[in-house]
């Protein structure tokens, strides 16, 4: 018996990228071998999980086996006979956001592929229309994709979609796009993601493909989780699984001395100064108003600053967040859009060269998704930097000392350790996040760990591991461009017309230095000597790392951290708050400024903290002396009452008429009395019946005159009748 054909076989790849060399003139090679791989196995209605890179074209899952199909019904007789194949195929996205879901629409509109958005918006026109959407779907005559949200599966239409005969007979594929959610959103977040795979194996046909894409998806847990959500067993689904490396994208980080929970960003402006459209990353919606805020404000008055800087958030109305990924791709002038996680996951905008992130992700996963946003032109350089504070160092190191404390065997740990552990560890954090951010050698090499990315070339197993310079990767990333000494990197700016005038350059406003610092920008000369001796040791270890190259034998120690450097980073040490400040101030006198001035700054920064938290310290303990020399008010008043009860005399004045300061008397102070001290009589206790009548009114009133008038005409009688009383003698 002969076996069916399968698209998976030798014939039905060929004949798969026959067709899509036919309707797609602009792939000319067909499809990548990824491509290849993924679209066939779908074809052949196998179950398939995807990871690989963003920009590896993992949308083919979902725009190329319709196309297939119905150009090979279209034209039988032209192919081999006997291929699976559906009469009305149709497919459904699942897509973490309406946005996403609109790209996904505007993409395959791009390859003659019609789709649809099934979300809140499309719905109330419908309805407004007296369009029932649900009777379109299920007849699989419109449109070719449905993207839907996790949410409206939910709705009772989908489960009229997913009972129509016709439907089932035509369902291809069901995807999940950026599947790695399951785990991150449908927890606690979102949780319609963790019952997704319960869904389409209940409501769907056993027939079709399930099909999940991620670019940060990792081996191990992870990986077994979204499997098992979706029903996914061992040996009965494909795993294609690829490097998720981004060869030609800079990846770097920059700390900042300070948080990013103020309203200015003068970080940004070396990066938007080189003229390339950018996207920046920000952790909540507050930091996106901010930060358009910051950018309004610099930009010259009479320019369209609503053109050149817009926002991207799930705020925003949708019609304004989908002419914002339409406009970075056809308006020259729109260089920047501020946006949150709602611009992290899979949306597709080519001409984005920068990725700046405010601070990191929840996870690493958020963060790689968004430094996937840029480069997603093979030809173009991108750049992925995230600014972070510089005590998320710190955070980072105790999060992997309490992991790797709890993971300890038990006869290891102590009560103590636990204790400690749990109390220093931060909830923000995973390991790979934690790892990338205390990596000191090489970030690329570190994220291939953390993903266990496969090498692309067999001859070379630890290739991925390697660092960029001894890879011989195409962008090494700012570590390893500092460390090795490498030439800086030209990032070009995007394109534009030549008859468009050009966008002026965002430079945060000049303001001119006093002549004279302020105290507090001032070493005192026991913090000069401190941060001299720490400046001192950075000099020593530069000359041991310089001292073993070529051609260096033969220099004199003090040529390496010249005194005269050494001074001048002394007066300025405490306004030295950015790597630009510290190259404008060393900037053609110092010789190594280009291949150790990030160590250098990150020296700096380590004595300003050490600075800064010993005066913190001082002024506690000041503060502290002061509030144990001056006695409170109760202290005070009880003082007062257990003097008044003893009897003794309150506290008398000077001779000289000035108050009592309650200062002592210095024991050395020289003292001559001139005078002598007369004692003041005491003054006699009143009486009891002096003090009973003084509680009495101070004035007359008409009841007391009356008494009073009663009183005198009755002592007045009395006296009389007195005087006429016979004496006896």
């Amino acid at each position: 018996m002969v076996p069916q054909p399968r698209w998976q076989d030798p014939h039905g790849l060929a004949t798969i990228n026959i067709i899509v060399k036919n309707l797609i003139p602009g792939w000319t090679n067909g499809l990548h071998p990824v491509q290849l791989e993924l679209v066939s196995a779908i074809l052949d209605q196998d179950d398939v999980l995807c990871c690989t890179a963003t920009g590896d074209g993992k949308s083919a899952a979902f725009s190329i086996p319709t196309l297939v199909l119905q150009e090979y019904n279209r034209t039988p007789g032209t192919y081999i006979a006997g291929l699976p194949s559906r009469t009305r195929p149709i497919g459904v996205v699942i897509t973490p956001t309406k946005g996403l879901a609109q790209n996904i629409v505007h993409e395959l509109s791009k390859l003659s592929v019609s789709a649809f958005s099934y979300c809140k918006e499309t719905l109330t026109e419908a309805r407004k229309t007296g369009v029932r959407l649900a009777t379109e779907i299920k007849e699989c005559v419109k449109w070719q994709v449905i993207c839907v949200d996790p949410e409206h599966l939910h709705d009772k239409e989908w489960r009229e979609i997913t009972e129509g005969p016709v439907f089932r007979a035509n369902i291809l594929f069901t995807c999940v796009d950026e599947v790695h959610l399951i785990n991150e959103w449908g927890l606690s977040f979102r949780p319609s993601f963790s019952v997704i795979g319960a869904f389409l194996r209940g409501r769907f046909p056993s027939s079709m493909s399930v099909v999940g894409l991620s670019a940060t998806l990792e081996p191990g847990a992870p990986t077994v989780s979204v499997c098992r959500s979706l029903g996914f067993f061992e040996g009965r689904f494909i795993l294609i699984r690829r490097s998720n490396e981004r060869p030609n994208t800079q990846f770097s980080i920059q700390y900042l001395p300070r948080g990013l929970s103020g309203d200015k960003f003068d970080f940004l402006l070396p990066y938007l100064a080189d003229l390339r459209k950018t996207i920046i990353h920000c952790r909540t919606i507050d930091q996106v108003s901010r930060v358009h805020a910051y950018l309004w404000r610099l930009q010259p008055d009479g320019s369209d600053k609503l053109r050149r800087v817009r926002i991207y958030h799930s705020v925003c109305p949708a019609d304004y967040n989908k002419e914002t990924i339409q406009l970075l791709e056809t308006d020259p002038q729109l260089q920047i859009v501020v946006s949150t996680v709602a611009f992290s996951n899979g949306l597709n905008a080519k001409t984005l060269l920068d990725s700046l992130s405010l601070g990191f992700g929840s996870t690493f996963n958020e963060t790689w998704q968004e430094k996937g946003r840029v480069g997603r032109d093979p030809e173009t350089i991108g750049r992925g930097v995230i600014f972070a504070p510089r005590r998320i160092i710190k955070e980072a190191t105790s999060y992997l000392a309490s992991v790797t404390s709890l993971s300890a065997p038990l006869h290891q740990r102590n009560d103590r350790s636990k204790k400690k552990a749990k109390l220093s560890t931060p909830a923000v954090f995973d390991k790979s996040k934690a790892l990338v951010i205390v990596e000191k050698s090489c970030h690329i090499a570190c994220i291939n760990v953390c993903y266990e990315n496969p090498s692309a070339d067999p001859s070379r197993p630890n290739l991925p591991t390697l660092d960029c310079i001894a890879a011989g990767r195409r962008i090494p990333c700012l570590l390893c461009q500092q460390r090795q000494g490498s030439s800086s990197i030209d990032f070009p700016p995007s394109p534009m017309p030549p008859d468009l005038p050009s966008l002026p350059i965002l430079t945060a406003p000049h303001t001119r230095r006093k002549a004279s610092a302020s105290k507090k920008d001032k070493l005192t000369k026991k913090e000069r000597a401190l941060a001299e001796e720490h400046l001192v040791k950075f000099g020593d270890s530069l000359w041991s790392t310089e001292r073993r190259l070529d051609g260096n034998q033969y220099r004199p120690r003090s040529s390496y951290f010249p005194p005269r450097i050494l001074s001048v980073i002394l007066d300025a040490l405490l306004i030295i708050h950015f790597p630009a400040d510290l190259d404008s101030l060393l900037a053609g006198s110092w010789i190594y400024l280009s291949t150790h001035g990030r160590s250098l700054f990150d020296a700096i920064i380590d004595i300003q903290s050490s600075i800064n938290t010993q005066r913190m310290t001082s002024k506690e303990l000041a503060l502290m002396k002061r509030r144990d020399r001056q006695p409170n008010s109760e202290t005070i008043r009880n003082t007062s009452e257990i003097s008044a009860s003893s009897g003794d005399e309150p506290a008398r004045e000077p001779d000289d008429g000035q108050p009592y300061s309650g200062r002592k008397r210095p024991a050395l102070e020289d003292v001559t009395n001139t005078t002598k001290r007369q004692r003041m009589p005491r003054t006699a206790q009143p009486s009891v019946a002096q003090v009973t009548e003084s509680y009495g009114p101070q004035y007359r009133t008409r009841r007391i005159a009356h008494l009073e008038n009663e009183v005198h005409v009755t002592e007045t009688r009395n006296s009389r009748m007195t005087s006429l009383r016979p004496r006896i003698p």
